[in-house]
């Protein structure tokens, strides 16, 4: 006897392949969708909140430096080399560091 989750198991990567299962997919589950409304109007999002969205849908939403990280930044090397706290002049006994160790059992 044929399982149904067998038949659908076959079928999987095809229906992956329809644009239109996630769109009724997306619409069976509305109710779970609807708080995305208000953010596809804060990130100005041109879309229906069944459709698929991806990064291209966000590329007009420009990032400044001060968004980033600073250890994310191009001259973040430069900033931790010129830390008080790397600064090899400094004796080494008024440094307190923390080690972390993890054992795998």
């Amino acid at each position: 006897m044929l399982s149904l989750q067998r038949i659908f198991g076959k079928y999987k990567g095809f229906l992956r392949r329809i644009r239109g299962v996630y769109i009724f997919n997306n619409w069976l589950n509305r109710h779970r969708l609807q708080h995305n409304k208000a953010l596809y109007r804060k990130f100005k999002v041109e879309k229906n909140i069944y459709d698929s969205v991806s990064s291209a849908d966000f590329d007009h939403l420009t990032t400044s430096v001060e968004d980033i990280p600073w250890i994310d930044r191009p001259d973040a090397l430069q900033k931790i080399q010129q830390h008080d706290f790397f600064d090899n002049s400094a004796p080494t006994s008024n440094k307190k560091f923390c080690i972390l160790s993890a054992r795998v059992i």
